[in-house]
């Protein structure tokens, strides 16, 4: 099921390098490169110290879990959105990929997951 929803969420975006479902302790659930060459393994281990970060921030603030984060570099940009607080879907994008529609779609796989993780 994982995987399936990963496939739609991919179909639906454009300029997409490649998708996972990690888990906080950095390893991913399940994957889909689209690019070559994409280490969505490492990728997802190096999203983790920003979840944690995020999730410390949100509490000292007294904000609360985080929802989404986005990391936009020169190379691509990171969009991670929680399905709950131990997961979370991350999708990999062009540099310049418009990020409005790649998160609404985000946010419709989140919810699918959700029913499936729980």
């Amino acid at each position: 099921m994982f995987k399936q929803v990963l496939e739609g969420l991919i179909s639906r975006v454009e300029e997409v390098q490649g998708a996972a479902m990690i888990g906080v302790d950095g390893i991913p659930i399940t994957e889909i490169p689209v690019r070559a060459g994409i280490d969505l393994e490492r990728i997802a281990a190096e999203c983790t110290s920003l979840i944690k970060t995020a999730v410390a921030t949100g509490r000292a603030l007294d904000h609360g879990m985080p929802q989404e984060l986005m990391l936009r570099c020169q190379e691509a940009q990171t969009l991670l959105r929680a399905v709950t607080p131990e997961y979370y879907l991350c999708l990999i994008l062009d540099p310049l990929a418009s990020t409005g529609r790649a998160r609404y779609e985000l946010e419709k796989a989140c919810q699918q997951l959700e029913a499936e993780v729980y």
